[in-house]
Order: C-alpha cells, then structure tokens, then sequence
C-alpha cells in the first residue's frame, strides 16, 4: 500500500507537547547536525530544528516533497529507516529525533550503529509499543506470560524503553531524561554523553 496524504488526517495528536519536550532538551544540544527519520513533511524539523542542518528520512514520497519545500536547504531522502543509507552518513549529528508511531528501536539502533555523532547528543523517540501490551499482550513479537506481567509492563514502562536504548548504547552516560504518556504512547527524550 502506497502512503499518501491525506489533508484531513493528522500527523500529530498534541503538537505542542512534542515540540516543548524538544525544547526543553534542545537546550542541551552541542553543534551538529539532526538525523530525523519518520520525518514526515518535516513539521517537527521546521518548527523547532531550523538553523541546523537537518537530514529527515521518510517513505513517504509526497511528504517528503513537502520538506523540500518548506526547509530547502536540508537534505531530505524517500527510504527506509530501518536499512542505513550511507548518503546520511555524512554529517556529524548532535540530534537524532524519533519521531515514530510505533517502534522506533530498530531505526535507532541502525544509526548509533552507523552515524558518527557528537560527544553529547540529545535523542528523542515517540514509541507506540504500550498499545500492543496492553491491547494483545504482545511486546515486541513476544507474548507476554501473564495478567500481573502485562499490567506490570504497561504501567511502569519507561524504564523498559529506556532499557532498550542504553542496551544498545555502550560507554554512555545518561546527563538528563524525560518522558510524558499520553494513552498508550510514550514519548521521551534523553542527553548522553559518550565515555572516552
């Protein structure tokens, strides 16, 4: 199935919210460039990554034809963000936003595999895995074992998420996280430092 726009479904459910959580980790940001993948038509990137080179990945043709439009000086690529381009490759990142709807992982353990960054990057994920929790006791194509399991997972599930990143990110130290829920999404963001 080809993805289209549609100009009455909305890409983002409480914008604001997820720009000011940028904001506030922004601040932190060293120079560099930003890796946004599941970019979209670039509305995130315009409205709080303006003035940095930004390199946005999505599968979607015309919502990428937008970006270009709307941030012409970036780099803005149709492909799959769960196989590395080298094209992206060039630039030094201090920010890697994603911003997917469900699990935004697999993508961002092909960049920290891939990417060359900064000592200090802030990144930031939109994860929809708490809907398949609580919704079919699945978490990452595994059944859950029980009821109390299930519960458990959905309610405390940040520090899951968390988990998930730092096990791919070896040698970093966390400097500062945050995190809000709404219904079953989870969205959150961290600044890590590189040892050595």
């Amino acid at each position: 199935m080809e993805p289209s726009i549609n100009s009455t479904q909305k890409q983002h459910v409480d914008l604001y919210k997820k720009l000011l959580l940028r904001k506030q980790l922004l601040r932190h940001a060293v120079d560099g460039a930003c890796f946004v993948p599941y970019c979209g038509d670039g509305d995130i990137a315009s409205k709080v990554y303006s003035g940095r080179k930004c390199v946005g990945v999505d599968i979607d043709e015309k919502k990428i034809a937008h970006a270009k439009q709307t941030m012409p000086d970036n780099e803005w690529y149709v492909g799959d963000v769960e196989k590395w381009d080298k094209r992206w490759g060039t630039h030094r990142y201090c920010i890697a936003d994603f911003d997917a709807y469900n699990d935004p992982y697999k993508a961002f353990k092909i960049f920290w595999q891939n990417a060359t960054t900064t000592q200090q990057v802030v990144l930031l994920f939109t994860d929809g895995l708490r809907q398949s929790i609580i919704r079919s006791r699945i978490f990452r194509g595994h059944k859950i074992a029980s009821l109390n399991e299930q519960r458990k997972m959905y309610n405390m599930y940040f520090p899951i998420a968390l988990r998930i990143v730092t096990d791919i990110m070896h040698g970093t130290d966390i400097l500062k996280k945050t995190f809000y829920l709404r219904y079953h999404m989870l969205y959150w963001g961290i600044v890590i430092k590189r040892n050595g």
